[in-house]
């Protein structure tokens, strides 16, 4: 409990024994808060709470200078928010100081939410083996608010300058003032109503820099007139968009064409029922209208219906075959349309520009299982994931991989898995055209075999193989491109003989084995893997030594080289690999 603060209203009667025995029971109450033993910060007018000095010290201030008035909230001393006063606190006072009291705390509670981090106690940390710092940007910021909240409005004032401000600047804003406006009322309150020396801002634009350090400003970005993306960050200095408009022009020269938006999920239309149904809609959202109406519910457009006993999970897309039909004839051909605003008639054309929907609708519409270990769209084989034992639950781990290198948490076994997480940020799978094929192979595989969500990796393997050699087959009686007769070569798997050789020569560049390259003077078993460039990890390259070259052998004169090396782990500073000063790699 926080002793009673009565005695700072005596600041101008400082001989007063009040005063004097309230000096002495702040002291006590602040050394005993704070936990420091020699030196606190001194809250008398002159020095603001900035500078540390000794209980004497203190003291002594406070009995020449006098404490800050308006400093009621003793956080820099160890008050914290909701702590209870005593009882004598407000037994005195009345109404109108009470609200004002009540008033100054929602400030104090203000600064308190927009900088959490700082708690306004002292730097001092009693030991010699620290050096004081310089408060970084975020406390300077803090520290300059804290001493205009400090500062009263005038002399004897209960208010102090930056409660003031924030009151007139609500006010400003409930009755909707001009900012000339507000700057004659600032003028004409400084300059005729205050006392001389008021510390009174002289404009809106100074008291708009304090409210930036609040955290109230705004800043407009620009957005594309179709809201298809901002004009923000990397694309601040765009004049339009670049993505849909720019691939189809001729779709977008006319602006009466329909663009489209897909939501779909389903639900239990009967809620007591004890028979099982479920009903599929799939609703249209038109993107032609402005934001505030298209999502609207009397603009959307109800396409289709699917009820059924059960839902229709992955085979959705037999159901959704008509409107694709319908979806093609409007993008491919058109419409013949009547428009009543110019009465005229025009080729209405529409497009699909994305679905919305939750993750397991997601898995529905396109294709890609949400359940497994491989569940994440966005990271395939990347996807960190372990299966619980007793709770036969999949589990996705790894968050670490997105930490800093050095991060502390990295190297933490106890407090998350048991090891320590030493792997780079997974890649966001951009699909090419061959992965996008590879994965209609895994598709395809995984609805002609009930059971393939819960086969173990070795059995996956094994029964795709033998699919995926029958499938290329019969793909290969309709196909005789180039491609389907690498496809095919690549189905019959390699043969049971490999070749290997001590060196190869790739793209110009002579590799030798580690055992054949000790016999020589100059030196070609090292290999280096490029790492890719990512904007939010390390760009990591990856060093090794060559073991073995291995030739496979496949039908139809195919073959594949791998190169068998020793890596070295590029994580670990000891261990790992170094670079001299003329950035030569070594062990």
């Amino acid at each position: 409990m926080a002793p009673s603060k009565q005695w700072m209203q005596l600041v101008d009667n400082r001989l007063d024994e009040i005063y004097l025995i309230g000096v002495q029971k702040f002291l006590n109450n602040a050394f005993q808060k704070t936990g420091e033993e020699h030196e606190i910060r001194c809250p008398c007018v002159k020095c603001y709470n900035t500078t540390l000095g000794t209980r004497k010290t203190v003291e002594t201030h406070l009995q020449i200078h006098g404490i800050i008035r308006n400093y009621t909230f003793w956080y820099h001393h160890g008050e914290r928010l909701g702590e209870p006063l005593s009882e004598s606190e407000h037994e005195d006072e009345d109404e109108n100081v009470i609200e004002e009291c009540e008033s100054e705390d929602e400030v104090e509670e203000l600064l308190r939410d927009l900088y959490p981090n700082l708690d306004g106690g002292t730097t001092h940390t009693g030991c010699d083996d620290f050096l004081e710092e310089e408060p970084n940007v975020e406390a300077r910021k803090f520290y300059s608010l804290l001493k205009d909240f400090e500062c009263p409005l005038y002399k004897n004032s209960k208010a102090s300058k930056l409660s003031t401000l924030i009151k007139l600047l609500h006010i400003k804003s409930m009755g909707h003032w001009s900012n000339a406006s507000f700057t004659m009322l600032l003028k004409m309150l400084k300059e005729e109503l205050l006392p001389d020396g008021a510390n009174l801002l002289n404009s809106y634009y100074e008291a708009k820099k304090i409210i930036q350090e609040l955290g109230l400003s705004y800043k407009k970005i620009d957005a594309c007139t179709n809201d298809c993306m901002l004009y923000w960050k990397d694309d601040s200095l765009l004049d339009s968009c670049k993505s849909f408009d720019e691939l189809h022009p001729s779709f977008a020269v006319e602006p009466r064409n329909v663009r489209l938006g897909l939501a779909s999920d389903g639900f239990q239309p009967f809620r007591n029922s004890k028979t099982s149904r479920s009903i599929w809609p799939v609703v249209l959202i038109p993107y032609n209208l402005p934001p505030w109406l298209c999502m609207k519910q009397e603009k959307f457009i109800l396409s289709m219906l699917i009820p059924g006993p059960n839902g229709p999970g992955d085979a959705i897309d037999t159901y959704l075959q008509p409107l694709i039909e319908e979806w093609k004839e409007l993008w491919e051909v058109g419409i013949e349309t009547y428009d009543a605003s110019t009465k005229q008639n025009f080729k209405l054309h529409a497009s699909l520009l994305w679905t919305i929907n939750d993750f397991p609708a997601y898995e529905n519409l396109s294709g890609w299982s949400t359940k497994g270990k491989l569940a994440c769209p966005c990271f395939n084989k990347d996807t960190s994931s372990i299966r619980l034992t007793k709770g036969k639950k999949q589990c996705f781990m790894g968050h670490r991989r997105y930490l800093s290198q050095n991060h502390k948490w990295r190297s933490e076994k106890g407090s998350f898995d048991g090891i320590v997480e030493k792997r780079p940020p997974p890649k966001v799978n951009h699909f090419s055209d061959e992965t996008y094929g590879s994965l209609q192979f895994y598709r395809e595989f995984a609805q002609s075999h009930e059971n393939a969500r819960h086969l173990s990796d070795a059995e996956w393997s094994r029964q795709f193989i033998a699919w995926f050699k029958d499938r290329v087959a019969q793909l290969h009686k309709q196909d005789d491109s180039q491609i389907m007769e690498d496809l095919l070569s690549l189905s019959r798997g390699p043969t049971k003989y490999s070749t290997h050789s001590n060196g190869y020569v790739v793209n110009g560049y002579r590799f030798h084995v580690e055992d054949y390259d000790n016999k020589l003077r100059t030196q070609n078993c090292g290999v280096v893997v490029l790492g890719e460039n990512d904007e939010d990890s390390e760009n990591l390259d990856y060093y090794g030594v060559l073991r073995d070259v291995i030739e496979l052998q496949f039908v139809m004169d195919r073959r594949v080289i791998l190169f068998r090396c020793n890596w070295f782990d590029v994580y670990d500073e000891i261990k790992g690999v170094k670079k001299d000063e003329y950035d030569f790699v070594g062990k």
